[in-house]
C-alpha cells in the first residue's frame, strides 16, 4: 500500500462535499445553525477547512452567513422558493425536451432505474433524497447540454434540495413524486418532447404549490 500524505486540498474538498451532501439529503436543515466547532470535532479537522468549506456553501447559495450570528443553512422565502421552482422547470423542460431526442434506449432505462430504486426504500432516509436529486440531475446529464447549463441546473436542485425534506414530510408526497416521475419516464419513451414538458411542469409545480401551503417557509 502506497501511503501518501494526504493533501491540504483533499481534506478542505472532502469536508465541503461532506457538508453539501448532508444539505443535499435533508440532514442539514432549512435554516439551521452551523456551528464551525461541531465540524471541527466531528471531521477531526482544523477550523480552516470548516471555514473554507462555509465560504464555498456561501458563494453557491446553500448557506448564509448572519453578523453576530454565524453560518446557517440557505432558508428561502415563499418568493425565493417560487423563483427558483419557476426557472427550474423551464431548465428542466428543455434539457429533458433534449433528452427524449438523444438518449439512448438504455440511458432511458437508466433514468427509470433510479425511480424503481426510490420506490424499494424509504422516504424518509437519506437514500431516498439522493436518489431523487440524482434523478433530476441524470435526466439533465443525458441531455448533451453545455457544463454552464449543467452547473445551472444543479446550482437550482441543490437549493431546492435545502427545503424539499418538508414536502417528503407531507402525507403522499413520496408516493405522488415516483408516480409523477414514472409519467416524466414514460414521455421520454415515447420521444414526446411536449408531454415530457408537461409532465416536468405538473411535476414540480406540485412540489412547489405543497410547499408553499406548508406555511414552514418564511
Amino acid at each position: 500500500m502506497n501511503h501518501q500524505k494526504i493533501q491540504p486540498t483533499t481534506v478542505a474538498d472532502s469536508v465541503y462535499l461532506r457538508i453539501k451532501n448532508a444539505i443535499i439529503i435533508g440532514e442539514l436543515k432549512a435554516g439551521e445553525h452551523l456551528v464551525q466547532e461541531e465540524f471541527t470535532k466531528d471531521f477531526g479537522v482544523s477550523r480552516t477547512p470548516v471555514r473554507d468549506a462555509f465560504r464555498r456553501l456561501e458563494s453557491e447559495g446553500l448557506v448564509v452567513n448572519r453578523p453576530y450570528y454565524g453560518a446557517t443553512v440557505f432558508r428561502p422565502s415563499k418568493e425565493q422558493v417560487q423563483e427558483i421552482y419557476e426557472i427550474r422547470i423551464l431548465i428542466e423542460q428543455y434539457c429533458a425536451s433534449r433528452t427524449s431526442k438523444v438518449a439512448t434506449e438504455e440511458e432511458l432505462q437508466s433514468i427509470k432505474s433510479i425511480n424503481d430504486r426510490m420506490a424499494e426504500v424509504s422516504p424518509s432516509s437519506k437514500e431516498y433524497m439522493q436518489l431523487d436529486f440524482e434523478f433530476h440531475k441524470h435526466i439533465g446529464e443525458l441531455s448533451g447540454c453545455t457544463k454552464s447549463t449543467m452547473e445551472i441546473l444543479e446550482g437550482l436542485l441543490n437549493k431546492s434540495s435545502s427545503f424539499k425534506s418538508i414536502y417528503y414530510s407531507m402525507v403522499g408526497g413520496s408516493q405522488a413524486t415516483i408516480t409523477m416521475h414514472a409519467d416524466i419516464i414514460k414521455a421520454l419513451f415515447k420521444r414526446d418532447e411536449e408531454a415530457v414538458k408537461k409532465a416536468i411542469a405538473d411535476h414540480l409545480y406540485h412540489v412547489l404549490n405543497r410547499v408553499i401551503s406548508s406555511n414552514i417557509l418564511v
